[in-house]
């Protein structure tokens, strides 16, 4: 009875330090609203130029976060994952969403073939590019591994499209207007990752010197496939090699009948990454 009494007593002590330090951390807790708030202030952002906000409980690599999303009155959305235990903010997104039609007919032309050979950028070089998109993310040039940097066409603009990582393992991607060096959209992950061992040039090999174990015909086969079609079915529009989170991947797209299909496919195993499909009328 006394040993039931002291254990009985030591639960009591025990339990008069815990519960505190218990309630202490629950109080550190973020709320909804704070993590709209936090959101917000991050991207600069007030209340009064919002045009629409949600916001929902998620679970992310084992973490609980608040998925907040917002577009503003000048057409731009932000989607933000914030941290309920510490307020940290894990991932943003931001996208322009201002579209212009003149743009537009020249991304006809150059979808088309007509303009497949223009490889000239706007005014603004890559070097400039990546200057601006280090001083936007608030990163030197020392912290950062760039891992790619090219042209291509988003809603009828010349882009640059880059992508980098820093020391402590944050994922950046921008795109970069090439005509006035306005930043389209960008996006951060603080990921844990860790920089794939780079290899010697092969014939597989990317620009940045990671091996693509799978060929760019094989890719071909296997996305063809993937849909439940042969190669020789489809026309291919676009196949490249990218860079996604660290790993050599390819990307694409190709046309069967009135379905467009995008897809990605990892280029060291062959798995499908990514898969779109919708009509071409959409």
């Amino acid at each position: 009875m006394k040993k039931y009494t002291a254990i009985a007593a030591s639960a009591l002590v025990l339990g008069s330090v815990l519960v505190p330090s218990t309630l202490t951390a629950l109080a550190a807790q973020v709320d909804e609203t704070q993590a709209r708030e936090i959101a917000l202030s991050h991207a600069g952002v007030s209340q009064d130029q919002v045009a629409f906000i949600q916001s929902k409980l998620d679970s992310e690599q084992g973490r609980q976060v608040y998925e907040v999303e917002f577009y503003t009155k000048d057409y731009r959305e932000f989607d933000y994952d914030i941290e309920v235990s510490s307020g940290t903010v894990l991932s943003f997104d931001y996208d322009s969403e201002y579209y212009d039609a003149k743009a537009a007919q020249n991304e006809n032309r150059y979808l088309n073939g007509s303009l497949a050979a223009q490889t000239n950028p706007g005014q603004v070089s890559v070097e400039d590019a990546k200057k601006k998109a280090l001083e936007h993310a608030g990163i030197a040039a020392d912290q950062a591994t760039f891992v790619k940097a090219e042209t291509d066409y988003d809603d009828g603009r010349q882009v640059y499209e880059l992508e980098f990582y820093t020391n402590d393992s944050g994922e950046f991607d921008y795109e970069i207007d090439t005509e006035n060096g306005s930043i389209i959209s960008y996006d951060f992950e603080a990921e844990y990752w860790q920089k794939p061992a780079q290899a010697s040039v092969s014939q597989n090999s990317s620009a940045s010197g990671f091996i693509a174990v799978i060929t760019e015909d094989r890719a071909r086969e296997i996305a063809a496939s993937f849909a439940g079609l042969n190669v020789s079915d489809v026309t291919f529009r676009k196949i490249k090699q990218d860079m996604d989170d660290g790993r050599l991947c390819y990307e694409g797209e190709f046309i069967h009948g009135t379905t467009e299909y995008e897809f990605e496919i990892d280029a060291s195993t062959g798995k499908v990454t990514d898969w779109d499909r919708e009509s071409i009328y959409d």
